[in-house]
């Protein structure tokens, strides 16, 4: 059974600081310590910091193809972080990514699915500058000719990492929107469908017990998704909104 404590629980762990300071080339970082800044950066945006962070991703192995289930949730929670800061800054693209040929072929691919995920002509410009033919084994699939989900922040939640994902997204951008698609996901907790053979399902209840935990978690910490909790309330199901009443309070009591 894959663990839910990823990107969203894992993040849960470090204690995330109300104030970071951008990443600097004389100031390498421990795996805590960038996770604090990578969970702060919607707060206060700063692309000029992104060169030297990718460059602790890579010290730290961030950026190599994933081998636990662990590794799979930072995995996809950093590949939806760099999604959305690549989105947001388009045309610093060349100057965040200044150190590109200094990355194995690994961390090369890793990027390029963030920047695929981006969904910007200026990534997908620089995909194909880039693309070749031992990209596309570490790869599914030709990224310089398929076109990106039509928005990143509504993917379809059909595992953990996709909660992670969207956690990096938010974290990037503080939009709501990757948020609200988790709410969403919080009630498959309570539903543990069958398969044909008569087997149980486990993995909606992993979702959505993995949803309630970080949304609950982040709404403690983070007045922005608490805000977007108390909106998505007035617009949710029955079901939807007993189980954001509960997240509120729990993360309103946690705040006292």
């Amino acid at each position: 059974m894959r663990s839910i404590l990823r990107f969203t629980v894992a993040a849960i762990a470090v204690g995330w600081a109300a104030s970071f300071s951008a990443p600097s080339h004389s100031q390498e970082m421990s795996k805590a310590k960038l996770g604090e800044w990578v969970q702060s950066y919607h707060r206060s945006p700063d692309p000029e910091a992104i060169p030297n962070a990718l460059k602790d991703m890579s010290r730290l192995r961030l950026l190599d193809t994933p081998k636990t289930s662990q590794a799979l949730g930072l995995a996809m929670g950093t590949t939806g972080f760099l999604s959305g800061v690549f989105e947001q800054n388009p045309r610093r693209l060349p100057a965040m990514l200044r150190d590109w040929k200094t990355f194995e072929d690994a961390e090369r691919a890793f990027i390029v699915r963030a920047l695929w995920y981006s969904g910007r002509p200026e990534a997908r410009e620089f995909i194909r500058s880039v693309w070749s033919d031992r990209m596309r084994a570490q790869l599914d699939g030709d990224l310089a000719k398929t076109g990106p989900p039509a928005s990143a922040d509504a993917i379809m939640v059909k595992d953990p990492g996709d909660l992670d994902f969207l956690w990096g997204r938010f974290f990037a951008t503080g939009r709501a929107a990757p948020v609200v698609k988790i709410i969403q996901a919080a009630k498959l907790g309570s539903r543990v469908p069958r398969t044909r053979d008569g087997m149980i399902n486990a993995m909606p209840l992993l979702i959505g017990s993995a949803a309630i935990r970080s949304l609950t978690a982040n709404a403690e910490r983070y007045e922005r998704v608490l805000g977007i909790c108390k909106e998505s309330l007035r617009q949710s199901d029955r079901e939807t909104a007993a189980i954001l009443k509960d997240i509120i309070a729990k993360a309103e009591q946690r705040r006292i």
